[in-house]
């Protein structure tokens, strides 16, 4: 009876974020309006390249799991239409009703979020006992404002938090459960690198979860075997596009200015300051978090990194990286991963600092 109530309590917010995710996607409007058509459009249309046997052309992010899934969502569709008595070929079905195929889509995509969250907090629950601790994490999830407008969009981040969510299922048993660790730490290494993986293929602002291999302290090269071996899998269906891919990607980085514009260099100092200071006010719950485990990081100093200490440095890592990463790219939605990383990383400080009989390896 005890088990029945857990499961109907975490439940209870993925499928209420499922049943609001129709409303604000209702209220977003269409796709096709100004400031919703990019990059859903893109992603439409890609996944119809690869259903017609094209490599897609877009690989900015580089974005191809949202392309096969839509591929395979809009296959789906298209099939379920045709069966029931709309005789259209397929590319002529997409683009005359684009708008359907996107809801499709972004149905697909809010699924996903659904599972994940209550898989992850199950994946917590299971191992720590604490249902206090499972419900903490989906709390941290929608503590921020970039879960809700991801709800509305078919774009890389309602995959990404679907992906980072899912990695915190290997993830929970390395932190929590010596039992599971002892049994099944090879497992949980590679189950956790094909899932960054997937995430890194996305989009690249997943890189910073590479901190979480430190969690995996004695599986560190099955995490990145399977992790490299996905990536190659997945980089597969754009193979045509890759030295494209890794010219865009390269310029962002070595270009002072905004997407791989200006001088060769780094940005000035008073800029990056000002782009991290613009992305406070949307994002103070992740800055607070932050200074939080730094804090919680430098109360653990010692000679050898236990448990906790490890966690707080892996999320310390991929926060900083995170931001980072978006210095020259100020923009809430650049920081996802990162936040979806603190709903683990809350849960599991909750439950140690209120279990008497817990412990960390």
């Amino acid at each position: 009876m005890r088990i029945v109530s857990a499961k109907l309590s975490l439940a209870a917010i993925p499928v209420s974020l499922l049943t609001l995710s129709a409303i604000l996607t209702q209220h977003h409007g269409p796709y096709y309006l100004r400031n919703n058509f990019d990059p859903e459009y893109n992603y439409l249309l890609n996944s119809l390249n690869l259903l017609t046997l094209h490599s897609p052309a877009h690989t900015d992010h580089p974005g191809t799991t949202l392309q096969i899934l839509g591929a395979a969502v809009v296959w789906l569709q298209w099939l379920g239409g045709y069966l029931m008595g709309r005789r259209e070929a397929l590319r002529e079905a997409v683009l005359s009703h684009p708008e359907e195929y996107l809801r499709g889509m972004n149905f697909v995509l809010n699924v996903l979020i659904s599972g994940a969250l209550y898989r992850a907090a199950s994946a917590i629950h299971r191992v720590s006992k604490s249902i206090t601790a499972a419900m903490l994490l989906q709390i941290t999830v929608l503590v921020y404002l970039q879960t809700f407008i991801a709800l509305t969009r078919v774009s890389p981040e309602p995959l990404l938090i679907a992906a980072a969510l899912a990695l915190m299922i290997p993830m929970a048993p390395m932190v929590l459960s010596r039992e599971g660790v002892e049994a099944n730490g090879g497992r949980l290494a590679a189950a956790a690198g094909v899932l960054f993986g997937f995430g890194l293929i996305t989009k690249v602002t997943f890189a910073p979860l590479a901190a979480v291999v430190l969690l995996f302290p004695h599986r560190k090269r099955r995490f990145a075997w399977a992790a490299a071996s996905t990536v190659l899998l997945l980089l597969l269906p754009i193979a045509p596009r890759l030295p494209a891919m890794a010219s865009w990607l390269g310029s962002l980085v070595v270009h002072s200015g905004q997407y791989g514009q200006g001088r060769i260099g780094i940005p000035e100092a008073n800029a990056v300051a000002a782009n991290i200071i613009s992305l406070w006010p949307d994002q103070l719950p992740l800055f607070l978090f932050l200074g939080l485990y730094a804090m919680g990081l430098f109360r653990r100093v010692g000679p050898k990194p236990d448990g906790e200490r490890r966690l707080l440095i892996a999320a310390c890592i991929a926060i900083a990286a995170e931001g980072v990463m978006v210095a020259k790219h100020p923009a809430t939605h650049y920081l996802v991963p990162a936040l979806v990383l603190t709903a683990f990383v809350n849960a599991a400080l909750w439950r140690r600092r209120h279990a008497a009989q817990w412990s960390w390896r």
